[in-house]
């Protein structure tokens, strides 16, 4: 969610799910420096994310 800092209006909601297959014996940093590399480009390939924020 994105909120209009000056008006508190909500300027952008929504919810996205990433999947990603590795080996459960797969080191824990590795794994959540991947999860925000992928959710980060998730966002911004979203136009309306990218609307919000400009």
């Amino acid at each position: 969610m994105v909120k209009n800092l000056h008006t508190g209006d909500t300027v952008y909601t929504s919810t996205k799910i990433t999947q990603r297959k590795a080996s459960k014996l797969v080191n824990i940093s590795s794994a959540l420096n991947e999860m925000s590399r992928l959710n980060i480009e998730e966002l911004l390939m979203d136009e309306a994310f990218i609307k919000a924020i400009n």
